[in-house]
């Protein structure tokens, strides 16, 4: 967010946060959070859709290997009764496409044919198992409730995600604005001596926040200082004692202005470890 304006036209940080500039932020974090809570659906809904397919792709495979087994065991089962193995097929794949548990009970009970839990141990399945909800139903069956099933499971997650979604306004999420601890001054007819970075190598801070630092460089006009070309030779010495001054005063300033502390602060400035380039 650009805020460069209010600086230029003077605005004092140490007060009130311009109403235009905390709206635009506000509606920026609006936005955030909105995109945020879609991406979030977005990764659900995807996770949601690979896990399904997944499974759907399983059973399919598995009543794949199942309809072999069932009509294999069926076929040598009941041989004797439907000597008209056609027939006798095409009556086991009907079974098993709608779902064979009612074939196999009516069977038993009519003929004396195998038991379904019988039936069930020849084949190798267990009753509550894919394969035996494959059988008690029929692939496609299964899959459709399998389906509802797993979507109703996962209805709570989506209402969330889409109330986080559609959440707007300061009675839903809210931003407190407090009173600026320090403010970095920028003004276009004030050239600093030496860049913040320079500045904060040549020193050493004792109880002192490196923004006070740097909101001093930026407020003191060090134009008038000349740049000496032994700076980087001879260290603190070569920089002007004045502009030293006035950076430590201004330091001091706001340290009790905003900090409100009895804590001893100092600077402490380094030797032959710098160098000042040409602005």
């Amino acid at each position: 967010m650009d805020g460069s304006q209010y600086l230029n036209s003077g605005w004092n940080l140490s007060k009130e946060f311009p109403q235009e500039y905390r709206e635009k932020i506000f509606e920026c974090v609006e936005e955030e959070k909105y995109k945020q809570a879609l991406n979030l659906i977005n990764k659900e809904d995807t996770k949601d859709k690979e896990e399904l397919a997944k499974k759907i792709k399983e059973i399919k495979e598995k009543a794949k290997v199942l309809r072999q087994k069932f009509m294999a065991f069926e076929m040598k089962e009941h041989s004797k009764e439907f000597p008209n193995k056609k027939q006798l097929q095409t009556m086991l794949e009907n079974a098993f496409d709608n779902g064979a548990e009612s074939f196999i009970d009516d069977w038993h009970e009519r003929f004396g044919g195998i038991s379904r839990e019988n039936t069930y141990k020849a084949l190798g399945i267990k009753e509550y198992s894919d394969e035996g909800k494959i059988l008690a139903f029929g692939e496609r069956s299964y899959i459709r409730q399998y389906k509802k099933d797993f979507e109703e499971s996962t209805y709570d997650t989506r209402q969330t995600l889409s109330a986080m979604a559609n959440m707007s306004g300061e009675n839903d999420y809210k931003i407190t604005w407090l009173k600026p601890k320090y403010q970095i001054h920028s003004s276009n007819n004030i050239k600093p001596l030496m860049s913040n970075t320079e500045l904060l190598n040549m020193i050493e801070l004792t109880n002192i926040k490196k923004e006070y630092v740097m909101g001093c460089n930026m407020e003191i006009d060090g134009s008038k200082y000349p740049i000496h070309k032994d700076w980087g030779f001879f260290g603190k010495a070569k920089v002007p004692e004045t502009w030293r001054n006035k950076i430590w005063e201004c330091i001091k300033n706001k340290v009790k202005s905003y900090d409100n502390t009895t804590a001893e602060i100092a600077i402490v400035w380094k030797k032959n470890t710098y160098s000042i380039s040409h602005h």
